[in-house]
């Protein structure tokens, strides 16, 4: 369905403020490199680091009102800058953990800035796209490509076996095409020769109906085993 003019403009100012916002996160590399300089030399954690400038910041709104925009712009910076080294360390590392070990930031915050900046909430999804991409790359490797192993005898490497992942394979077919390569398991249930399981009902019965219906349960339950041996005995005759 064809997008409207009002939808077009939507989407064209959403593009033009995430080049906006990514041109800023790059621009801001060169802080997060700083922060961690000062981290690694004062023996702090990236955390430390951030909370002393977030006290400086609100020292510095008390003293000074007026200073107050350019204030928050730099914390602002910080911010961004902590952004850039979580969705690097996450992408390397490929876990959420990861990013937050490299960002310096607690996992409520970045969450935080997750569900309030759009921009940093899409960079969040590209990286994990980034992820699965790698994963899965590595996993056909494995699979198609395989690694090769040493072999060694007596103690020295003579040559190489190369060694191939089955499993991966076949977990690899299942994603692709479901419908060809899933796990198909029907139970299916039926009475003698394939016919209809046939259900007693017993609901309506009176209390004599209910009771004759059981005798007559029991005699065919004994005369069933009466035949069964009777025939077991004129076996056993004929064989002596």
């Amino acid at each position: 369905m064809p997008k409207s003019e009002a939808q077009k403009k939507k989407d064209k100012r959403a593009r033009a403020k995430k080049r906006r916002l990514k041109k800023k996160l790059e621009g801001s590399a060169e802080k997060a490199q700083e922060l961690q300089g000062r981290a690694d030399a004062e023996g702090v954690s990236l955390s430390t680091i951030r909370s002393r400038d977030r006290r400086a910041v609100i020292k510095e709104e008390r003293d000074d009102p007026e200073g107050l925009s350019a204030a928050k712009a730099d914390a602002e910076e910080k911010r961004t800058a902590h952004k850039i080294l979580f969705i690097q360390g996450m992408t390397q590392g490929a876990t959420v953990k990861a990013g937050i070990a490299a960002s310096g930031v607690t996992r409520s915050t970045l969450y935080e800035w997750r569900d309030t900046d759009p921009v940093f909430a899409e960079a969040w999804r590209e990286a994990k796209s980034d992820i699965r991409d790698a994963l899965e790359a590595e996993a056909y490797r494995r699979a198609v490509h395989g690694d090769d192993v040493p072999v060694y005898y007596r103690g020295e490497e003579i040559g190489a076996v190369r060694k191939f992942s089955d499993t991966l394979l076949i977990f690899l077919l299942k994603a692709h095409d479901p419908a060809r390569f899933r796990d198909n398991i029907s139970v299916e249930q039926s009475g003698p020769g394939g016919k209809p399981i046939e259900h007693t009902v017993f609901e309506g019965k009176s209390e004599d109906q209910l009771q004759k219906m059981v005798r007559d349960l029991v005699n065919e339950a004994e005369s069933i085993v009466q035949k069964g041996s009777a025939e077991v005995g004129a076996d056993t005759g004929a064989d002596s």
